[in-house]
């Protein structure tokens, strides 16, 4: 799970309305990336508020993004908390196997075959001793 910072970096710099350079530029929601995710969160009275404001220059795309950013954490947060509940203990256990250093090489160890030879030696059906006598 990302926090709420690393989420608000990623959406701070997302593109927007390409025609709107300055904050006293008006914009085109149908242009822009964020109002297509506003359609996904926000509900109607605030989604026609920011629609006005943006093609009138009334608030900035930082704005809008914020007021993004707020909507679709009302959708997110129930479902993270519903993850942290039905996880429990578990949840501490994959995360803490997943973000250790080795992961890659504990992996490597969990496959059957020491090296590349074993593998084609099994592939083709014979025992390592064929392949080098061939």
């Amino acid at each position: 799970r990302e926090s709420d910072d690393v989420a608000w970096g990623k959406l701070r710099t997302a593109a927007t309305d390409p025609a709107r350079v300055r904050r006293t530029d008006p914009g085109t929601p149908e242009k822009c990336t964020i109002w297509s995710y506003h359609l996904l969160v926000t509900k109607e009275p605030e989604l026609t508020e920011i629609h006005d404001g943006c093609t009138t220059a009334g608030i900035g795309c930082i704005d809008c993004k914020k007021r993004f950013q707020a909507n679709l954490m009302k959708v997110l947060d129930p479902i993270r908390k519903r993850y942290g509940e039905l996880a429990g203990d578990r949840r501490s256990e994959v995360e803490r196997r997943v973000s250790r250093p080795d992961a890659s090489s504990s992996r490597r160890k969990s496959w059957p075959f020491e090296s590349a030879t074993e593998r084609i030696a099994w592939k083709n059906g014979s025992s390592q001793g064929d392949i080098f006598s061939l």
